[in-house]
């Protein structure tokens, strides 16, 4: 689990309760029933705009004569909310920020409603550091050593955008199907639904570390890993999440 907002929130996170960003935004991480009901590819493609960096949109960016590389997440953010569903934010935070203007204070931009500011870089750096890690996401960015390799990756991108579209593909069946046939995993196909997405990240990465262990351990045991050359983190399956 990283360090900062969401190990502060660990407990609530896994008990499943809101999270209060601000005075006027809590953040909800939806239940797997939630996520398939509001249909699970617009769910993930606005999940994906909202956890966006810069390196995600570069190609976007240099067609703008923009510097991936200067700009930063909250301002990338603030590029793509109108993009996003209203329903994923009221989904996730019980209010559309679409409807929200920005306005300038103390240097930085803020989001407010009616006039009153409701989201501003801190709430942000708060809210996608929790839901990137209830996704089990790390945050996508590179940094190109040279001009060279900034160049190849927006052809790439540019290259890429050519390509007619993929079939999209379930991200979450093959995590559901996987654990409700996993040793350990307490929910079948028909309880599983209500817990929350981070419940289920959780599980996947707990039970994860858990089988390592075993297999460390089987190893040890006939003989074919020596326990000296196991370190104690592996040994530990009850350690926090890197």
């Amino acid at each position: 689990m990283a360090i900062g907002y969401t190990s502060d929130y660990e407990m609530q996170l896994l008990a499943g309760d809101p999270i209060k960003l601000n005075d006027y935004i809590t953040l909800t991480i939806p239940s797997l029933r939630q996520i398939k009901e509001s249909d699970e590819k617009e769910y993930s493609m606005g999940v994906s705009k909202l956890c966006a960096t810069s390196y995600d949109i570069k190609l976007y960016l240099y067609d703008m004569n923009i510097d991936y590389e200067d700009i930063k997440d909250y301002d990338v953010f603030l590029m793509l909310y109108r993009n996003i569903s209203p329903e994923l934010f009221l989904l996730l935070l019980g209010v559309d920020l679409t409807k929200c203007e920005m306005e300038m204070k103390d240097e930085s931009i803020i989001l407010t409603k009616d006039g009153v500011q409701i989201f501003d870089r801190f709430t942000y750096t708060k809210m996608v550091q929790i839901i990137r890690d209830a996704h089990g996401f790390q945050r996508n960015y590179k940094i190109a050593g040279n001009k060279f390799t900034k160049q190849f990756y927006i052809d790439d991108d540019r290259k890429n955008l050519k390509k007619p579209p993929k079939e999209y593909k379930s991200a979450l069946g093959p995590y559901i199907s996987s654990m409700v046939n996993t040793s350990g995993f307490k929910y079948n196909y028909s309880t599983v639904w209500d817990i929350t997405m981070y419940q289920l990240i959780d599980a996947v990465k707990r039970i994860g570390l858990r089988d390592n262990y075993k297999n460390i351990m089987n190893g040890v045991y006939t003989g074919n890993i020596k326990g000296t050359d196991v370190s104690k983190k592996e040994l530990d399956w009850l350690r926090r999440f890197d």
